[in-house]
């Protein structure tokens, strides 16, 4: 399993960004996270994390680190998406047929994907939202700057996507994060 913590650090207008990362090894398969430059213009968003990872049961979820949701429930063939609790769960590309990637935005990013999967808001009560599949065989963590976050969820592909853009941005009047008080 991997765990990331941390934020990227924010870069002047027209300057990269640069963030570490760490693989993680599955199965005797080393998977890893992708350090990425980002450029930041007016224009665009923040890459904060990029993660290339099988997504065993088809599906992941973002929640904030004490929810508890439950998405027992949840039927991926009435809706691709689900939310409960300050979690959201979704569909992904089934492991079987690949590796997913998914990218987590700090605002729009310039080129996006065609798809709208999911747009909503979820409160990040303990100042930080994990990214993981059911099994938490993948663990991302990123803390917003907002208690209350606006989430969009792009891809490339309504049903089983492989490529997952998530944006989060602050909702209109939200209070600072808990470690930003």
């Amino acid at each position: 399993m991997l765990v990331e913590v941390g934020v990227a650090v924010p870069a002047p207008v027209g300057r990269s960004s640069l963030w570490t990362a760490t693989a993680f090894r599955r199965s005797g398969v080393e998977y890893g996270m992708r350090s990425e430059g980002v450029t930041v213009t007016r224009h665009s968003g923040r890459l904060l994390r990029a993660i290339t990872a099988p997504a065993e049961h088809g599906c992941v979820i973002l929640r904030d680190l004490v929810s508890r949701g439950d998405h027992t429930k949840w039927d991926p063939g009435s809706s691709p998406w689900h939310q409960d609790d300050n979690s959201v769960i979704f569909c992904a590309l089934q492991a079987v047929d690949g590796l997913v990637n998914v990218e987590i935005w700090d605002g729009r990013p310039r080129d996006v994907q065609p798809h709208v999967l999911f747009a909503g808001a979820l409160e990040v009560v303990s100042g930080s939202l994990a990214l993981h599949d059911p099994n938490e065989d993948f663990v991302v963590i990123v803390r917003p700057h907002a208690r209350t976050c606006a989430v969009e969820i792009m891809v490339d592909e309504p049903t089983f996507p492989g490529l997952i853009q998530i944006v989060i941005s602050p909702s209109a009047g939200s209070e600072p994060a808990v470690e930003n008080r």
